[in-house]
């Protein structure tokens, strides 16, 4: 399945390259796979420069989340307010995404990184943590505008504190 998918695009992107040379744009084999392309700064085509390059490295993968004992609430990060929050609902996966560091919303900062999906992975309730997949896109501006889309997981455990 995958396989020929790549395959398939291969071939059409190959088919592509002639009308290139044509033109008068000079082409260049990818150094990984051979495909023909334009050149670029790493001189890889688009499916070896995803696998590549990890546009999430700058994504911290493990977080904390402090969940009252006695009412059940959540802290907002970096404030002191207390929120109820059931499991896997939109206002606990937005407390989530504001403790992730490296999405870049912090003050006066733009990210390259533009986050495009995010949602809940299922755990045990009782195992105390909380898994979010963040889908996330960037411009590589360096390799003639290419857009990388990838996901990463983002694990956080539930401590106790007890709120005001």
């Amino acid at each position: 399945g995958a396989a020929s998918a790549t395959a398939g695009g291969m071939e059409a992107a190959a088919q592509a390259a002639p009308e290139g040379e044509a033109k008068g744009v000079a082409q260049i084999s990818c150094c990984l796979c051979g495909l023909k392309i334009v050149p670029n700064q790493a001189n890889m085509c688009v499916p070896c420069l995803r696998n590549q390059v990890d546009i999430t490295e700058d994504i911290t993968k493990t977080g904390m989340l402090l969940q009252c004992q006695t009412c059940a609430r959540y802290n907002a990060v970096g404030t002191e307010r207390w929120l109820k929050c059931e499991l896997e609902s939109a206002d606990l996966l937005a407390l989530c995404l504001k403790a992730i560091h490296g999405l870049g919303r912090g003050k006066g900062k733009k990210s390259p990184l533009q986050m495009i999906d995010a949602s809940f992975i299922w755990t045990e309730p009782h195992s105390r943590r909380v898994k979010v997949q963040v889908t996330v896109e960037r411009d590589l501006e360096n390799f003639n505008m290419i857009t990388i889309r990838q996901r990463c997981v983002v694990e956080f455990t539930i401590r106790n504190r007890m709120c005001p």
